[in-house]
């Protein structure tokens, strides 16, 4: 997440592990912690979640990894809990006029989906980001706030305009007014597909069209990637 211009640690990295799937194998790895924990806790989880630095390695491994982070979430953390961290600083620093943004990053199968976008019960942290924005721009009585939704996907070496309804080919320009952006690769100059947003219902609408766009497989790690 990117929060402040000024701030030393305007990018802070925060690690969820998720829950390991049926067809895994929990001793497969080792966690030693930097530092331990009064209670003598055995949960993996459990104990790096408590911890800004650890090590982890498999049976097989033949070298140790060491990474620091801003915080990691224990497994039982909700969406909510990640946002509230993250996502909710974000917002604010946004609506104060910076550029700000969230990227999840992880391989497939990682819960990088779960996390975005969640459930129904346990929605995401870009359906919580945007409740936030709608909701503080309507209790802002002194500024008027005009909202668009984009939305893309590189897949294959090719930006898709994922809200585009023949899913454009884009490229990557620098324009002189919006800075680095997108615009149509269809032989003309034509932007990409903005769509104005002013309810939380049209924002749904948006990113269940763009979700149903997105290019999906099978593969070895997960159903639908």
């Amino acid at each position: 997440t990117s929060t402040h211009k000024g701030d030393a640690n305007a990018i802070k990295v925060f690690i969820r592990p998720r829950p390991f799937a049926c067809a895994e194998t929990a001793s497969a790895w080792r966690v030693t912690p930097q530092r331990e924990r009064a209670d003598g806790a055995e949960n993996p989880y459990d104990l790096i979640a408590e911890l800004d630095e650890c090590r982890c390695s498999t049976q097989e491994a033949t070298e140790v990894a060491q990474f620091s982070f801003d915080r990691i979430f224990g497994q039982g953390a909700k969406n909510c809990d990640v946002f509230r961290e993250l996502g909710e600083p974000v917002v604010d620093r946004c609506l104060e006029g910076f550029n700000t943004a969230v990227f999840a990053y992880g391989q497939t199968g990682s819960g990088k989906t779960h996390t975005m976008l969640g459930t129904e019960s346990d929605p995401g942290v870009l359906i919580l980001a945007t409740r936030s924005i709608l909701d503080k721009c309507a209790a802002d009585t002194e500024r008027r706030y005009l909202l668009r939704m984009e939305s893309m996907e590189i897949y294959n070496e090719e930006v898709r305009d994922l809200l585009s309804p023949d899913l454009h080919r884009l490229k990557v320009v620098d324009h002189a007014a919006k800075g680095v952006t997108c615009v149509s690769d269809q032989g003309r100059r034509q932007h990409q597909t903005e769509r104005f947003v002013c309810t939380l219902e049209e924002a749904h609408r948006l990113i269940d069209a763009a979700m149903s766009s997105r290019s999906t497989g099978k593969t070895s790690m997960n159903v639908t990637s």
